[in-house]
């Protein structure tokens, strides 16, 4: 009988073992398991052959061991990179025993999207994270790519608006440094940034890293500046007068006026005695009570001329009191109506100032004055002159029929302005009233024998 074993049993396995014939030929096989390799074959501990096939001719009974040998590892190296570079991280690289398995995994920096990996130019795997079992030496390649930057947009307003301006908003890259500014106004300070309500710097500059879209609120606050009195007086008072004084706020602009009366002339603003400007108008800011004074000096006297006429003129009435006045003199006007005139009063552009025939004023400049007078309804004593005026009242057309041919006809209005006027020669005339304002009017008939009045009324 012969016996063949392996050692160690998981080394291999053996075959061509058992019952032979004496003299018969028997070979012994022996099959090494993977990772071993087969080393010899022993008989009683002895080297007897170191063929893995072994042949003898039988002569007894015996075992034979096949002895095997663990084999020394196959390693590889497995490399990984990055690319670009500055895309990410790659790790899991190294070296590994053949069979083993490998994970390789990539890392994206910030900026980087990963893409894949690729082997010699092959993608072998979209996953960041990638496992395999090592057979070869080989060499990873992890592709990363650049993000689309998102951005985001930063708003910042003033509050209130009239406290200042801010500046520094608009649209930034995730991550990127913000600097915002608020500039306050005159008569306010900057307070605080706040965001959402709550303050966030208190600093005017504030910056950050943009990581949202966001509001921003500079606050601004009125300065509590105190109030200030500024007055100002003319000297000699008589010489002019002064405006622009009152209670202003600290940083206000104060403006001045001095204006010369006639017959002076302005000389400058003094302040405790020191000349602070010689123009009339002077403007400052103001940041404390003060007292100015304009100075004035007399100039020669001025005349100014008073004329004077009636309304309607001619020989309506006699003016006295027109002619030429110094500055301040008292000037005083009479008017004494002729024959059926009566006065209705004094007009200075249009403006009834006075209504009664004499009346007195300061002068202060050239005037121009209108005495008004009106004609009395009737007619002249001995004149037998029979008038008839309609209709009565009238709107378009008058009708005037005298008992004798009419030289001249005059319309005029109750203020004795003159708005008519014809020289007919006869005895009955029609006037087209439809233009005149409604009102009374005075129709003035001469004739021959003398003069006729009637009065008329104008309606709408």
């Amino acid at each position: 009988t012969i016996t063949a074993t392996a050692n160690p049993t998981a080394g291999g396995t053996v075959s061509g073992g058992g019952t032979y014939n004496q003299g018969a030929s028997c070979t012994l096989t022996a099959t090494a398991n993977t990772g071993y390799n087969f080393v010899n074959w022993t008989k009683n501990g002895t080297v007897v052959s170191t063929n893995a096939s072994f042949s003898f001719n039988v002569t007894e009974n015996a075992t034979y061991v096949a002895h095997f040998e663990v084999q020394a590892p196959t390693t590889y190296t497995i490399t990984a990179t990055a690319n670009p570079t500055a895309g990410g991280t790659v790790s899991g690289g190294g070296t590994y025993n053949q069979g083993a398995s490998c994970t390789l995994t990539a890392t994206a920096n910030t900026g980087y999207n990963f893409v894949n990996w690729t082997k010699n130019g092959t993608q072998v795997s979209t996953n960041a994270s990638f496992s395999f079992n090592v057979t070869e030496n080989a060499t990873y390649v992890a592709h990363f790519e650049v993000q689309a930057p998102t951005t985001y947009t930063i708003t910042a307003t003033a509050n209130p608006t009239a406290g200042g301006t801010v500046s520094g908003g608009g649209t930034y890259n995730q991550g990127a440094s913000c600097t915002l500014t608020a500039t306050a106004h005159n008569g306010y300070n900057f307070v605080n940034w706040t965001k959402n309500g709550t303050e966030v710097s208190t600093n005017a500059s504030f910056s950050f890293n943009v990581t949202e879209n966001a509001t921003y609120v500079a606050n601004f606050e009125p300065i509590q500046w105190p109030s200030y009195t500024i007055t100002a007086t003319a000297n000699p008072t008589a010489g002019g007068t002064v405006t622009g004084t009152g209670t202003y706020d600290h940083g206000q602009i104060c403006t001045l006026i001095a204006t010369a009366n006639p017959g002076y002339t302005f000389v400058n603003w003094t302040e405790n005695g020191a000349e602070v400007s010689t123009f009339a108008t002077y403007s400052f800011p103001v940041s404390g009570n003060r007292n100015f004074v304009a100075n004035f000096v007399a100039s020669g006297p001025q005349v100014f001329e008073i004329t004077a006429k009636t309304e309607p003129e001619g020989n309506a009435g006699l003016i006295e009191g027109i002619g030429f006045y110094n500055y301040g003199e008292t000037c005083t006007l009479t008017v004494t109506p002729y024959g059926n005139y009566q006065f209705v009063n004094w007009t200075l552009n249009g403006v009834v100032v006075a209504e009664t025939e004499s009346f007195s004023f300061v002068v202060t400049e050239d005037q121009f004055y209108i005495a008004n007078l009106s004609i009395v309804d009737g007619i002249d004593e001995g004149i037998a002159v029979t008038t008839e005026v309609y209709p009565n009242p009238a709107s378009n057309m008058l009708t005037v029929t005298v008992s004798e041919p009419v030289d001249l006809m005059e319309v005029f209005s109750s203020t004795g302005a003159l708005v008519y006027r014809e020289t007919t020669g006869s005895d009955n005339s029609t006037i087209d009233v439809s233009m005149l304002a409604p009102g009374t009017y005075t129709i003035r008939l001469t004739t021959g024998q003398g003069v006729v009045t009637k009065k008329f009324v104008k309606k709408r």
